[in-house]
């Protein structure tokens, strides 16, 4: 098989020719070596995360015959000189829009590869892939696993509510002020036993948290337009994206031939839950595993919803 690292817009992700960006996330294009496709998968990673998190997972479908397109969410993955994370190209509280711009790109470069036309997306990239499913024709499914609508905590929910309640009657001050008020998730990254640091961005502003929650909030109204198969896979054990919402999300769909598979806390599965690095168990990472490459390699929906939740494939 061939894997090719794209260095220049012509290779096909434009925005990282002459970028200085963290290795691991690079956009990506894997493509079966000397064999007609069975068609293109194009993934989208997390808020904040890189390509890096969908690595086994396109290696899966690489070997099952498929174009695998890895690109980066606009603006991540910037380095400094030194190599460190440079959260300065984050879209900032009012480019909310730039998720899409980068988005529509990578689909221009998608359809210039071999047809039918698939979606995935983790978290953020989860709403990305729902946003290009709802807005664009000739995209045959879509998967999105633990996608951010709503955020899980109700400090954040609130907080974001008072920030869109006053950023408007304020000339747009509050967000220009989130935009210099540091962030992070934690004091430090943390490390693996064997040495490796989560790539993509630890620390940056506020304001660009309010931007990838400004174009999430922009996906629940217009849910009842998606006509095409969905696998929805959400978790109980979720932190970060509310699964509730995406249980809405659900509810108002058009779209048959799909499948809402809900893990319980029992079960074991974070949010985000594809990538080995952030979710080690492999017994349960092999179930998410498992349902995403049904759906995605061969369209079949795998559907056991949450205790009480809504049905109907």
């Amino acid at each position: 098989m061939t894997v090719l690292y794209p260095r220049t817009m012509d290779a096909g992700f434009p925005g990282d020719d002459g970028q200085r960006l963290q290795p691991a996330c690079r956009g990506r294009l894997l493509r079966p070596d000397g064999t007609q496709a069975k068609g293109t998968v194009l993934a989208f990673h997390g808020f904040s995360a890189g390509p890096w998190q969908f690595e086994n997972l396109a290696e899966d479908l690489l070997a099952l015959g498929w174009n695998v397109l890895l690109p980066r969410l606009a603006g991540h993955g910037h380095a400094t000189a030194t190599g460190e994370e440079d959260p300065r190209f984050l879209p900032r509280a009012h480019e909310a829009l730039r998720y899409r711009e980068a988005a529509e790109q990578a689909l221009a470069v998608a359809r210039d590869l071999e047809p039918p036309l698939v979606l995935c997306g983790l978290s953020a990239g989860g709403a990305v892939a729902l946003d290009l499913a709802i807005r664009h024709e000739g995209i045959a499914r879509v998967c999105a696993m633990a996608p951010l609508l709503v955020p899980a905590a109700p400090k954040a929910r609130l907080a974001y509510r008072l920030v869109q309640a006053t950023d408007g009657p304020s000339g747009g001050r509050i967000g220009r002020w989130l935009d210099n008020r540091p962030f992070a998730w934690g004091d430090a990254p943390p490390r693996h036993d064997d040495g490796w640091v989560r790539p993509g961005h630890w620390r940056f502003a506020a304001g660009n948290l309010v931007g990838i929650l400004r174009f999430v909030a922009d996906i629940m109204p217009r849910a009842h337009q998606l006509a095409i198969p969905l696998q929805l896979l959400t978790t109980s054990r979720d932190d970060l994206a509310d699964p509730g919402a995406a249980g809405r999300f659900w509810a108002r769909r058009r779209a048959t031939g799909s499948g809402w598979q809900h893990f319980v806390a029992t079960d074991g599965v974070p949010h985000a839950m594809i990538s080995p690095r952030q979710h080690p168990e492999a017994r349960s990472r092999l179930r998410v595993t498992k349902t995403v490459l049904d759906f995605l390699d061969a369209g079949t929906p795998t559907h056991v919803p949450p205790p009480g939740g809504r049905s109907g494939a």
